[in-house]
């Protein structure tokens, strides 16, 4: 094996080289890692945290419309059946209209969509399928 003499100096440089070259490479690493984890904070925040606000909204939507359906269930004359359906086509009307903007922000991707679509669909039943506007 070959033995380097080398003086004090010059293996104090080499080690402080080898020092420098592992902070640097170090830096790289992380660097590349924050760039890597800003761009999934990105996505989360453009598309994960705006489709939880429309699956709340959804929810909100839904049960006001399912309440509407009460209402024009229980409805004595008819003036109260009339409001009752008025307010249930329009919570009808945003829920297609949250579908439309899901749509959007998911790039027209439907798979996501086809389970609350036959649900949907079944629980709305004819009043909805003569509509071409509400249709999933």
């Amino acid at each position: 094996m070959a033995r380097f003499n080398l003086s004090v100096h010059a293996h104090l440089t080499v080690i402080v080289a080898a020092l420098v070259a592992i902070v640097i490479g170090l830096s790289a690493v992380a660097a590349t890692s924050l760039i890597i984890i800003d761009g999934k904070a990105e996505a989360v925040d453009q598309k994960w945290l705006a489709s939880t606000e429309l699956l709340g909204e959804w929810s909100d939507r839904i049960s006001e419309f399912r309440l509407a359906e009460t209402y024009r269930a229980i409805a004595n004359t008819a003036e109260a059946r009339a409001a009752a359906e008025q307010l249930a086509d329009e919570h009808r009307g945003v829920i297609a209209s949250l579908k439309v903007e899901n749509l959007k922000l998911h790039g027209g991707n439907t798979a996501e969509l086809a389970a609350f679509g036959s649900a949907w669909t079944a629980s709305c039943g004819p009043r909805c399928l003569g509509e071409r506007r509400y249709r999933w």
